[in-house]
């Protein structure tokens, strides 16, 4: 028994994976992929520590465009520049600087950039993990210009004769009906990415590189926090350690905020219309929401109150004595 869930980012209409039963994808006993997928792609982007390594080390020894035997590409700086800045796909951009020590000196830094411009992130974007008994959706989620926008795209899924349902949210059908459509189309590559036939074919050492440059690294600092940007709340994942050990992580605690449905079966009662969901959010330093982000207003650190919620959640699931014997490792 159950129903379907989904996590759907609402700006992009992307999701993480396919949907499935809540327990199929999520509140195990530790942290699930599902969660792992929602985190990754709000934590700030990084490239292997190798990689950097290896680029402060090519940067001490590297020869000049003309000198560096480039033959067509034996360029002035100033257009190399260019050629690096005009890629659009960061494979490509791999691509390039694998064939060169100079050019991977050169182009490092726009492996970076397009790192951070990864269209499969979700900084700052609307998330909410949706069940398929959900009715309508959620008050205020999507904007009327939003609503009479998905009328024109779905027409399929709107009654004909119901034009002044319009940016009526009561009108429309469930926000999981929706992403189930939307998201086919949209899906980020992010879990799943097109299978890329030019890794396979470059010799080892070099298909070593290519992915050093092209496949995200992620580390989860306790100095980490998740921020509501739409009500300038924040938890803090060094509390959520001291709660919970290595058990869950901000994936987690983020899930449990932002579930939807108008209907609860077993164990999703505490999952019904969360208080997070369809809000914005990030996952940054302390430094920062205590730095530039007090430019939005007043913060409010809720770690408590959200950790006690998480905790009730999956006490219900796995019992009063969840979590045993979880202690972060040494």
């Amino acid at each position: 028994m159950g129903q379907y869930w989904m996590v759907v980012n609402i700006d992009k209409w992307q999701q993480t994976g396919d949907q499935a039963k809540l327990f199929e994808i999520w509140l195990w006993e530790r942290s699930s992929p599902t969660s792992d997928s929602l985190l990754n792609r709000l934590l700030p982007p990084m490239l292997d520590p190798a990689a950097e390594n290896l680029t402060k080390e090519l940067v001490k020894h590297v020869k000049s465009p003309i000198e560096a035997g480039l033959g067509r590409l034996s360029l002035p700086m100033e257009l190399l520049h260019m050629i690096f800045a005009n890629i659009e796909d960061i494979r490509d951009v791999a691509c390039l600087c694998i064939c060169n020590k100079t050019l991977w000196a050169i182009g490092y830094k726009y492996v970076l950039k397009k790192m951070e411009e990864d269209p499969t992130r979700w900084d700052g974007d609307r998330l909410i993990f949706v069940g398929d008994c959900s009715e309508g959706l959620p008050e205020g989620v999507l904007s009327a210009e939003e609503l009479a926008k998905l009328r024109e795209e779905l027409p399929t899924l709107y009654d004909s004769d119901s034009e002044d349902a319009v940016g009526s949210e009561s009108n429309h059908p469930s926000l999981y009906t929706i992403a189930c459509e939307l998201c086919h189309n949209r899906q980020g590559h992010r879990d799943g990415s097109p299978y890329d036939r030019r890794e396979w074919k470059m010799p080892s050492p070099e298909g070593e590189c290519y992915r050093k440059l092209t496949t995200p690294y992620y580390v989860q600092y306790d100095d980490y926090a998740l921020c509501n940007l739409s009500k300038l709340q924040y938890v803090r994942a060094d509390i959520v350690t001291e709660i919970v050990g290595e058990a869950l992580h901000l994936g987690d605690v983020l899930l449990c905020q932002i579930g939807w449905s108008t209907t609860s079966l077993l164990h999703e009662s505490g999952l019904q219309e969360g208080p997070w969901a369809g809000d914005r959010f990030r996952v940054t330093t302390m430094n920062e929401v205590n730095g530039p982000l007090t430019k939005k207003g007043v913060w409010k650190d809720v770690s408590s109150d959200v950790m006690k919620r998480v905790v009730e959640i999956w006490r219900e699931v796995h019992g009063p004595k969840w979590p045993a014997l979880e202690q972060k490792d040494e």
